[in-house]
């Protein structure tokens, strides 16, 4: 898995106008953690492993954000 600890999203948000974040391979959730931190106003993730997702929907179970998890490959997702 990636990590987004060193990106500066919001240049991106602000000059790009984007509102929704979304990855495909969801993994513990990281990448995920440290971009709810940020003025998106949707997030989505997509994991191919079931459990992987449980786990994350557990761990963000309390998060007030537009947060949506999907479990499937991301071509068919997407």
């Amino acid at each position: 898995m990636g990590s987004l600890r060193e990106h500066n999203l919001s240049f991106y948000i602000r000059n790009y106008n984007l509102v929704n974040y979304l990855e495909t391979g969801t993994g513990e959730g990281e990448c995920l953690a440290f971009a709810l931190q940020h003025p998106f106003q949707r997030f989505y993730s997509i994991d191919i492993d079931g459990e992987l997702i449980q786990f994350v929907r557990n761990k963000f179970k309390y998060c007030k954000k537009d947060l949506k998890t999907f479990v499937g490959k991301s071509t068919d997702v997407l």
